[in-house]
């Protein structure tokens, strides 16, 4: 009896070390995953988040809707199709991107260039109006979509204004948010731990240099 008893024991811990092993490489797999499919929806979530950003901008009359239509876009509209497509192939083979990641990231771009000639600044109070309001469930679903934690939508606002100042630029609104996408990865915690080195040592030289010039 004590000879089953103890193989007993035995097989069910192996069973339960075996079990662990496998969940633990399922967990590690799908977080991989994950961050790879974050990384494929970067540009067509910022630049979906880019749109909806730029028309409560409109709506609050913080820019106007038709500003990013400058000359060179005049100009891109009077091109034919075929070609404009056949260049976006051939900077797609040259950089290894696909044709519409290119095409979401120069739109991305072209609304943060327009806001950012239009000087907009969003603060804070507006920026929780926007996630506040049932009619902006638009975004606050877009938000989701994209991986942001909404149950913190209230504390966003602060999370991106660094500076403390109570005001945010269009692009650092976006740029931020896209930044709080998804779970904390390995890049982010050695990207703190690098920071806070780099503070600790500012730190250091400026109390040797207090400690030196009290001594002198």
């Amino acid at each position: 009896l004590t000879y089953i008893f103890v193989m007993m024991v035995v097989s069910v811990g192996i069973f339960n070390l075996i079990m662990a092993v496998f969940i633990d490489n399922v967990n590690e797999g799908s977080a991989k995953k994950k961050q790879y499919l974050l990384g494929l929806t970067a540009a067509k979530t910022e630049k979906t988040l880019a749109e909806m950003f730029k028309d409560l901008c409109c709506k609050a009359g913080l820019a106007r809707n038709g500003a990013d239509l400058r000359p060179a876009l005049r100009r891109q509209a009077t091109m034919s199709n075929a070609m404009w497509t056949l260049l976006a192939d051939v900077e797609a083979s040259a950089t290894g991107k696909g044709v519409t990641h290119l095409v979401h990231e120069k739109q991305s771009a072209r609304i943060k260039a327009s806001m950012a000639k239009q000087d907009v600044i969003v603060t804070k109070e507006l920026f929780n109006s926007w996630v506040r309001r049932k009619k902006n469930a638009a975004l606050i679903q877009a938000l989701d979509d994209a991986d942001v934690d909404i149950s913190m939508k209230f504390e966003l606002f602060d999370i991106l204004d660094t500076e403390l100042s109570g005001k945010l630029k269009f692009s650092d609104i976006l740029d931020g948010i896209m930044k709080c996408r998804g779970p904390a990865s390995k890049v982010d915690i050695v990207a703190i731990r690098l920071q806070v080195k780099y503070i600790t040592t500012l730190v250091q030289k400026i109390h040797e240099e207090i400690v030196s010039s009290k001594k002198g």
